[in-house]
């Protein structure tokens, strides 16, 4: 990903990571895009289980959804960004919330439960908690919160 210094669009402050994506389909207003593979990527052990945008290829709705704020069209290229403060947020909502969530309630439940009821009462907590952060992110305030934007199109120039 690329870094971008401190660059504003609306009212959202861009010190973020950007990609370069490919759209492969538009539909509805949203543009459904993929980044495009690195030459490293031929080399890596890891092209298959890599955690890029490309995560959704094969099925016919592929790769990211985005808002086609700038009328782009399949095959176009255009370059996306994401507040890096969501992307912290988001992780802390999917990550680290309900670790957390395990362990203080398997700490609880050991407590006054004793052993056993801890891996049940950890296993309920984690399961808690993730509906509890699905629920949050459903509400209609938080559907769009960690959407990634648009920032520019990229035109290619072809010269004979």
């Amino acid at each position: 990903m690329l870094l971008n210094g401190n660059e504003t669009r609306g009212n959202m402050n861009i010190t973020d990571a950007e990609e370069t994506v490919k759209v492969t389909l538009i539909k509805d207003g949203y543009a459904y895009v993929e980044t495009a593979k690195a030459s490293s990527c031929g080399s890596c052990a890891a092209k298959s289980s890599c955690g890029s945008l490309n995560f959704f290829a094969g099925r016919q709705q592929s790769g990211l959804k985005i808002r086609n704020t700038l009328n782009l069209k399949t095959g176009d290229s255009a370059v996306i960004a994401l507040s890096s403060n969501k992307l912290l947020l988001g992780a802390l909502l999917l990550y680290i919330f309900p670790i957390i969530t395990l362990l203080v309630s398997a700490a609880l439940a050991r407590y006054f439960v004793g052993e056993t009821g801890s891996i049940f009462f950890g296993l309920g907590g984690f399961l808690l908690s993730l509906l509890l952060v699905r629920s949050t992110l459903q509400k209609q305030k938080n559907i769009n919160q960690f959407e990634p934007v648009l920032l520019r199109k990229i035109i290619t120039v072809e010269t004979q």
